[in-house]
């Protein structure tokens, strides 16, 4: 790995190492999509001096990223909204065993963060009150032909639909703050896609990191922070190469 980010990676993956992360199944463990999103976290975070109280995560499956976080930032909340029952199970019980308190967690559907129909009552006292908001949103559309047999499997890698995709980002729209910051991973194939959708829903991309197997390899994940109502002023952000993760096999 070059000297640019190394030290944020590596204390990322050593802390998830620590931490005691149940899953159902190994697509929902800690990878290096995980580890990485974390790292930039880490790496962006001093820049808001201060500023920063209230992180929301979309689709936070076992919960491993906030709780990850809420560990590292005890004075910071984080509140986790997941789709699938059994993963947000797990994910109160992974904050349980881990000791961790600010941290919470809603099932439902993102679309209720958004919808004029406040069913779970989330809406309406949240809206507008983060300052950040992280997702690690599935990598591929069904209609590209990436899509897996297993359920969980199929709902955590691929989106229906570019609606779908598009509802993430309207989700960090009701959620943040004017100027807020969202903090998205993706696979470089659906790159083009996400920047239409992000200015369509008024975001504008900011910063990019790009993540590496190794040199003259293609590169595998993207971070992209995207601002609330933001203005033009791009960076792409030196190259990262991975090393190790909790679980080097599911990228």
């Amino acid at each position: 790995m070059s000297d640019y980010f190394s030290q944020e990676f590596d204390t990322a993956d050593r802390a998830f190492r620590d931490l005691l992360i149940n899953a159902p199944c190994t697509t929902h463990g800690i990878n290096h999509a995980t580890v990485f999103i974390g790292a930039v976290f880490l790496h962006i975070y001093e820049r808001y001096n201060g500023s920063v109280k209230r992180v929301a995560e979309l689709g936070s499956g076992c919960g491993a990223l906030s709780i990850f976080l809420g560990k590292q930032f005890p004075n910071f909340k984080f509140s986790c909204y997941e789709l699938q029952k059994e993963l947000h199970d797990y994910a109160v019980r992974n904050a349980q065993e881990n000791n961790i308190q600010n941290v919470d967690f809603n099932n439902c559907d993102i679309s209720q963060l958004y919808g004029k129909n406040d069913e779970i009552g989330i809406v309406s006292s949240q809206k507008g009150s983060f300052d950040i908001v992280l997702a690690n949103p599935p990598h591929y559309v069904s209609s590209m032909g990436v899509t897996s047999e297993v359920s969980d499997r199929r709902i955590a890698r691929t989106f229906d639909s570019l609606e779908s995709m598009e509802s993430f980002f309207m989700a960090a729209y009701a959620l943040l703050r004017n100027k807020g910051t969202a903090a998205f991973i993706f696979h470089p194939n659906i790159l083009i896609d996400v920047y239409e959708l992000s200015r369509k829903n008024r975001f504008e991309p900011f910063e990019q990191y790009n993540a590496y197997s190794s040199a003259g390899k293609d590169a595998q994940l993207s971070v992209v922070l995207f601002r609330k109502n933001g203005g033009k002023n791009f960076i792409l952000r030196p190259p990262v190469f991975l090393r190790s993760s909790s679980n080097k096999k599911n990228l």
